[in-house]
């Protein structure tokens, strides 16, 4: 589009030679031809990228590496309001890795605790029940019980217990690794947590960058677009050469493109803040 454009510029710049203009120079020659150049240049450059593009998309959704996917060129930037203190709120509550760091925390616990109420105490139980009673009756139930009852030989139970006094070293043992387990797993949470509010805040940032660039962006696309409108009019009437407008015309695409690259970044930094702070997919 700019080689054309310029072409054509040079045409009509041409047409008011033969009305006792100024022909065109040779360096307004050389700008063509380089511009022609360049422009060669930066198409072969963004055609190999595009090339690339397609292939890791279709790689990503399993197509074949001939299919040609055409992309919706317009953009829907999204702005929107930062709140860093609700974002850690929100990411505490529904990142897992942070829920699940959480959890460990409250498994060591319950591990400690555990290892508290275990007790290197032994208890052994011996019971023998003698019986030689008899009973008539005609019910089952009383028959059993007046046979209890009458029964010549007592219980027997035999109860042992082991208690060690001074060595204690497997009870020690077992609460001392859950004490170790549960300051890791504090320690892990404790991480969890900086490096969760580190990224939600630094996301927070990358968006409000990225704002105040998309905001840059488009004032400097207005600017040039109204500078390129009054140029081309300033050319038509032969007052400007033709060196200056295509400067003013490769100001306005680079506007153009620096604002697609702006809408672009904020686009991925409002993604970055959704994953940051866990918020689910719609």
């Amino acid at each position: 589009d700019s080689v054309l454009f310029v072409r054509d510029s040079l045409r009509v710049a041409g047409m008011f030679t033969g009305a006792g203009g100024t022909s065109i120079s040779e360096v307004d020659s050389l700008k063509f031809e380089l511009e022609v150049s360049r422009a060669a240049f930066n198409r072969t450059r963004s055609q190999q990228a595009l090339l690339r593009a397609q292939a890791s998309l279709n790689e990503v959704l399993g197509y074949p590496s001939s299919t040609v996917i055409v992309p919706d060129s317009t953009l829907s930037v999204e702005r929107q309001f930062i709140d860093v203190d609700r974002g850690v709120a929100a990411a505490t509550a529904n990142r897992w890795d942070y829920v699940l760091a959480t959890m460990a925390v409250e498994n060591r616990k319950m591990g400690l605790r555990d290892a508290h109420r275990t007790s290197p105490v032994t208890v052994s139980v011996n019971t023998t029940i003698g019986f030689d009673g008899s009973a008539r009756s005609d019910g089952a139930s009383a028959s059993l019980r007046e046979a209890l009852d009458g029964q010549n030989r007592s219980q027997n139970i035999v109860l042992g217990i082991s208690i060690p006094v001074f060595d204690r070293f497997e009870e020690r043992n077992a609460i001392g690794r859950a004490q170790n387990d549960l300051r890791v797993a504090e320690s892990n949470l404790a991480e969890q947590r900086r490096q969760l509010e580190n990224e939600v805040r630094l996301s927070a940032q990358r968006v409000a960058n990225a704002s105040l660039q998309l905001d840059l962006a488009e004032r400097q696309s207005l600017i040039t677009r109204r500078t390129l409108d009054i140029q081309s009019a300033r050319f038509a009437r032969g007052e400007i050469t033709s060196v200056e407008l295509v400067i003013d015309q490769a100001n306005q695409r680079q506007a153009e493109i620096g604002l697609l690259q702006a809408q672009v970044e904020l686009l991925t930094a409002n993604e970055e803040w959704r994953r940051a702070i866990g918020e689910p997919r719609k």
